[in-house]
């Protein structure tokens, strides 16, 4: 017998399950439930558990493991509860997390969802940029409703409609924001949309009416009403949103000065009218010709 006995391995962490070895290191306490955050896996050999817990003490201590196991869907609306937006933009942001996010990837958790980086959003986008159903091909009938019903001919066999991409860049927007709010909160160390592609928005390619077409729209408006005509004229002459020309109050007209002021934007939702700054939350000064300030 040698003198020397060989120093054991420090197994803190790891115990043996059959034929692999199963590792647990305690990651702290979850912000988000208060309960203890365990970080798991398993591996073949002692080696590579060793290697596994290692990796796992690493994270910890620099703060870079995922500090809780709240799902996605919990996130995003504890992200849209807090968000300081318009509520006709709170009301699109959760048009795209109920109808597009959600179904794909929200009852996955944030640490199955950090161990795969920014490939399921990439995937996600893909998808819907092909069917916003994302019916992967499979053929099958759209119901008008769930409940139990006889089909008429408001169902009808599916078809593909992409996802526009400025609308799956709006998805990519409220992933970002919301995983920026998760790295605030101390529930996540580093945003993944940071390294998630978007698509690309094709040129943009605007279809104005021409003069003649002008024309005819206005004598048309005009015809019929002469302030539904004064409501198209400024519409063409100004360039303003149509819920900025709605606003227009007479304090925001200068008839001396020939200068219009945009203050306020005109908003609905739900059957509720409303008066909100613009979209840009910019005032802005617009030059009047003489025959505008005449009408």
């Amino acid at each position: 017998m040698t003198s020397r006995k060989r120093k054991a391995a420090d197994l803190t962490g790891i115990r043996q399950r059959g034929a692999r070895f199963q590792v647990r290191i305690f990651g702290g306490i979850d912000p988000a439930t208060g309960r203890k955050l365990i970080l798991t896996g398993s591996a073949a050999t002692e080696a590579e558990a060793l290697a596994l817990r290692d990796g796992f003490r690493k994270q910890v201590a620099d703060h870079t493991a995922v500090r809780t196991n709240v799902t996605l869907r919990v996130l995003l609306a504890e992200w849209l509860a807090g968000h300081q937006v318009e509520p006709s933009t709170r009301a699109g942001y959760a048009l795209l997390i109920d109808n597009f996010i959600v179904p794909a990837l929200g009852e996955q958790t944030l640490p199955a969802l950090a161990k795969l980086g920014p490939r399921p959003y990439e995937r996600l986008f893909a998808e819907l940029g092909a069917c916003r159903r994302r019916c992967a091909g499979k053929p099958f009938i759209e119901h008008r409703t769930p409940r139990q019903h006889e089909c008429d001919n408001r169902c009808a066999t599916h078809a593909c409609r992409p996802l526009a991409a400025s609308t799956i860049r709006q998805c990519h927007a409220v992933l970002s924001s919301a995983y920026a709010a998760a790295v605030r909160w101390g529930w996540i160390a580093f945003n993944p949309m940071e390294a998630a592609q978007k698509p690309r928005l094709p040129a943009p390619d605007p279809d104005p009416p021409t003069p003649q077409q002008a024309a005819c729209i206005l004598a048309g408006a005009w015809a019929e009403d002469p302030e539904w005509g004064l409501l198209v004229w400024m519409l063409l002459v100004t360039g303003a949103r149509r819920g900025e020309v709605l606003a227009l109050r007479w304090e925001n007209v200068n008839l001396a000065s020939g200068v219009l002021t945009i203050r306020h934007s005109v908003s609905q939702l739900g059957g509720t009218t409303t008066i909100k700054g613009t979209k840009t939350h910019q005032t802005r000064r617009i030059a009047l010709d003489a025959e505008t300030v005449a009408l």
